[in-house]
């Protein structure tokens, strides 16, 4: 009898646990289209996602996960918006997220509560005082390698650090 008391207070217990919609990025492309493919850009705004070819799997409790396997994935309209969620790849140099646009824009603009990791931002062009990522809310990076942007006196940054900006409040 016990026994069976205790496997029924763990069942109440692990289905209480939250589980976040997670969506696996498919197209390494910048496009946001309707279709069968899921871009980075199309991935980070859970409204719009599904309409957009992406699979969320999970229910809606935060945090909001989205998945970058392994590849290159070319940012080409501009700024990134990661807003209350995690952005999350399979490590640095394995996933890659490239700014080629020329606008003087971050790669990657946080708000809310966000996270970066395991991934790596490059740019392919040099722009002077550009950030890799802008961020205006509560974010955190781990294990994100941040590589060719330049800071304001113009020596390449290949570390967090001057490649990093912060609003008002961040």
């Amino acid at each position: 009898m016990k026994y069976g008391l205790v496997v029924a207070a763990l069942l109440l217990v692990w289905s209480g646990v939250a589980h976040a919609y997670t969506v696996t990025v498919n197209s390494f492309t910048d496009d946001v289209a309707a279709g069968g493919s899921c871009s980075v850009r199309e991935a980070l705004v859970p409204a719009s996602a599904v309409a957009n070819g992406c699979v969320l799997e999970g229910s809606a409790d935060e945090p909001y996960v989205v998945l970058l396997p392994p590849g290159s994935y070319d940012i080409d309209v501009g700024s990134l918006t990661v807003n209350n969620a995690v952005l999350r790849g399979t490590g640095p140099r394995s996933s890659v997220l490239w700014a080629r646009f020329d606008a003087a824009d971050p790669l990657i603009a946080l708000s809310g509560t966000t996270e970066l990791q395991h991934l790596t931002l490059a740019r392919a062009t040099k722009i002077d005082g550009v950030t890799g990522v802008y961020a205006s809310g509560t974010a955190s990076l781990v294990d994100v390698e941040i590589r060719g942007f330049l800071t304001q006196n113009e020596t390449q940054a290949n570390a967090i650090g001057a490649a990093v900006g912060h609003g008002p409040g961040a």
